[in-house]
């Protein structure tokens, strides 16, 4: 069981933690020590894997198939990703912070990297989620590497990046799903997605997430909640609670593609949070669901890493339906990931 979580206390704007070598943040004690509900003690996570702890078979969702432009990659079966519908009143897609409003939740800010380039439509859209004590702007350090702007490259080719604000109601975590199952969060994304679709036109087939520490315990379980449209997924120092643990799965059939990133054995947090044990965790539901991990033990403890030029390209290599690394990695990706 989980008693507290990792943390990120990087300031991207004043190049304090990232991928440079400096720890991620702070994180209190779960007083409950039940990783599943704060408010309820006697709650297991692993009492009914296969419940949707959302209450609802999947998001609000239409049945718009990806048109010719975005592509060709199908899953199997020539399976689709299924749009969620929009709920609320959809901002204007300007780089900034820009407000949504999804029915049943407060208003939701949310920071988007973009271009004019975006509404020529067929860009990517790609997540990305804070750790604890982080902001926004940590995705700079999660997507950019010391010599390239990834998030440049996304936005010059049509792409949207987009680090939503947590909600300051969480508490300690910044993301519903780190410590519990209430859906605000999802929510969210589904309706970022949907005004993306509306408001801007992207590629159906190439929306992502990563996120690091509570970030990325919140993708991790996202990847299976919302597998209705992630096409793949990238997770630095996070994973799953228990080995017997897994949210619903909104598509058993996209067997998606994760990169599973984690620091080796100095990845803890608080004495007690092993987010190489985690990984592992979850790299062991990805493989028993079919899904394709590529596990990266980068040694450098609860840091995001420092390879993200290999995160964008695996990205790229990885839309809907593909897993491109199946019969091996590049020969040039770091010689810490392997398949397991």
């Amino acid at each position: 069981m989980i008693t507290a979580l990792g943390a990120c206390a990087s300031d991207a704007e004043g190049g304090e933690g990232g991928s440079s070598g400096t720890s991620e943040g702070d994180a209190g004690t779960n007083p409950s020590g039940n990783p599943t509900n704060p408010s309820d003690p006697t709650s297991d996570p692993t009492d009914d894997p296969t419940d949707d702890p959302t209450g609802s078979d999947a998001p609000g969702t239409d049945d718009t198939s990806p048109s010719d432009e975005t592509g060709d990659d199908t899953g199997p079966m020539g399976l689709e990703p299924l749009m969620p519908i929009v709920t609320g009143t959809c901002p204007e897609f300007v780089p900034g912070d820009i407000t949504f409003n999804p029915k049943g939740i407060e208003p939701r800010q949310a920071h988007i990297w973009m271009t004019d380039a975006a509404y020529d439509g067929g860009g990517r859209l790609q997540f990305y989620f804070h750790g604890t004590g982080g902001n926004p702007m940590e995705a700079e350090w999660g997507f950019n590497a010391y010599d390239t702007n990834n998030i440049d490259m996304v936005t010059a080719a049509g792409g949207i990046v987009v680090a939503p604000y947590n909600d300051p109601a969480t508490g300690t975590y910044p993301w519903w799903l780190t410590n519990g199952d209430r859906d605000d969060d999802l929510l969210l994304m589904d309706e970022i997605v949907a005004c993306a679709v509306q408001e801007v036109g992207i590629d159906l087939h190439r929306i992502h997430s990563a996120g690091f520490s509570a970030g990325g315990l919140h993708t991790s379980k996202a990847s299976y909640l919302r597998s209705v449209y992630l096409a793949s997924v990238v997770i630095y120092s996070g994973g799953f609670v228990a080995p017997d643990y897994a949210p619903w799965d909104s598509e058993p059939d996209n067997k998606f593609a994760a990169m599973v990133m984690h620091g080796g054995d100095t990845d803890v947090y608080g004495g007690s949070v092993d987010f190489q044990e985690l990984s592992a965790y979850y790299v062991e539901q990805l493989l028993l669901t079919e899904r394709l991990p590529i596990q990266c033990n980068h040694g450098t403890g609860h840091l995001i890493g420092p390879d993200q030029n290999f995160v964008h390209r695996f990205f790229d290599d990885h839309p809907w339906g593909s897993q491109a690394y199946a019969a091996g990695l590049p020969a040039d990706f770091p010689a810490y990931c392997d398949l397991p």
